[in-house]
């Protein structure tokens, strides 16, 4: 008996031996690994760190050697993603930026408005574009969504809150500077922090910076009522939401940095009455498509940044043209937009990519020549970002 137990315990010591050696062995696997390495650290938008360079009896080459040993650790993301989750049941969230808020919403305390770069520098380049367009026959537009860190300023922790000035103060230094400068100015604040009160649905995605598509009808209906205002034109009836919904991409950038699990799909808030007449122009080839699905960010970012986005209602009986100088949060407000007006001409106003050197605005009105040019920019680059970087791209 004793001789068995003995041999169970050496048999037992060899199987925990062994399996601490497989449990070491494995994440190391990574290390002989080159193009695959790069993908472990895609998610966290840098480049893997490169082998040490220094000489080993040098304290940087630990440091360097530390970081090029944990991006090549087989599984690093997965294990990543697993502590991240132990650590959010338990209401912590691992970010310099990001923290949890009311209803497990994750908010980033850094889009909360805390100064106002170069504003009459702002004020002077939307002006200046404003008179371009209207000495060019086209009326002028210009909104500021806020963000969902404004909207949703009660879902702060309370700490928080009391750090930064209510966003209300912001926005009204916005609206009497823009006022003051005589820009036509659409603001969508008010409304959406009324709706925020007494809507039922969410109005910003709780896992992402974007306003959700009840925020973004909420800003495409105003619009359409300003272009009706500013066009003379009797073409738009109300959203008419009948209860019907659509399926559609959302983006989940909060989650996604956190590695969290991520939920690409949202419901739009739809009618039985609106069309599938909607179709997309290649801005290069010219070749038109049929939408098979609600036309939004991840239809329209690619095109948008590298050209332009031109989306035809076939269906609609006016004839109205507007072009877009927009973002992310533009394209959320397309399929509404999409349903009552006959084109719509999406481009960002500053982010180019491939032909796409700048944005060219005597070449987009001489190619397209819209009724309306409108110029949407989010609250946290309109007040962060100076001038000189918000409108380094706009050319006329």
């Amino acid at each position: 008996m004793k001789i068995k137990i003995t041999i169970l315990k050496k048999i037992t010591a060899i199987i925990f031996i062994s399996l601490f050696a497989v449990f070491l062995v494995i994440p190391n696997t990574g290390l002989p690994r080159s193009a695959e390495n790069a993908k472990i650290v895609a998610r966290e938008n840098r480049k893997i760190a490169p082998r040490p360079t220094q000489s080993f009896k040098s304290k940087e080459f630990y440091n360097q050697f530390e970081k090029w040993y944990q991006d090549r650790l087989r599984y690093r993301d997965k294990a990543i993603k697993r502590w991240k989750n132990i650590n959010f049941t338990f209401g912590v969230v691992l970010s310099d930026s990001l923290v949890l808020g009311k209803n497990g919403w994750l908010l980033n305390k850094y889009s909360c408005i805390n100064k106002f770069e170069t504003p009459q520098k702002k004020a002077d380049k939307i002006k200046e574009l404003q008179n371009y367009c209207e000495q060019n026959g086209k009326k002028f537009i210009f909104m500021l969504p806020p963000n969902k860190e404004s909207v949703y300023r009660d879902y702060f922790p309370e700490n928080i809150q009391k750090k930064y000035k209510s966003p209300e103060y912001w926005h009204e230094q916005a609206y009497n500077l823009l006022t003051a400068n005589s820009i036509n100015y659409l603001s969508v604040n008010k409304q959406l922090n009324g709706a925020h009160k007494n809507e039922k649905h969410d109005l910003y995605f709780s896992d992402d910076h974007h306003w959700s598509y009840y925020g973004s009808a909420i800003a495409a209906d105003l619009l359409m009522k300003k272009l009706e205002q500013e066009l003379n034109i009797d073409f738009y009836n109300g959203l008419k939401f009948d209860g019907s919904t659509r399926t559609a991409y959302k983006e989940y950038s909060y989650a996604n940095q956190l590695a969290f699990s991520i939920n690409k799909e949202a419901q739009a808030p739809w009618s039985k009455q609106y069309t599938d007449e909607i179709y997309i122009t290649d801005c290069y080839t010219g070749k038109t498509t049929q939408a098979n699905k609600v036309v939004s960010n991840d239809v329209l970012w690619g095109r948008i940044v590298r050209g332009e986005g031109i989306i035809t209602n076939k269906a609609t009986k006016n004839d109205i043209k507007i072009l877009i100088l927009g973002d992310s949060y533009s394209s959320y407000m397309v399929p509404y937009l999409s349903q009552n007006i006959k084109t719509i001409i999406s481009t960002h106003y500053r982010d180019c990519a491939e032909k796409k050197k700048s944005v060219n605005i005597t070449k987009l009105i001489e190619k397209y020549n819209p009724d309306a040019v409108i110029l949407i920019m989010l609250e946290g680059g309109f007040f962060h970002s100076k001038a000189e970087s918000l409108f380094k791209n706009i050319k006329y």
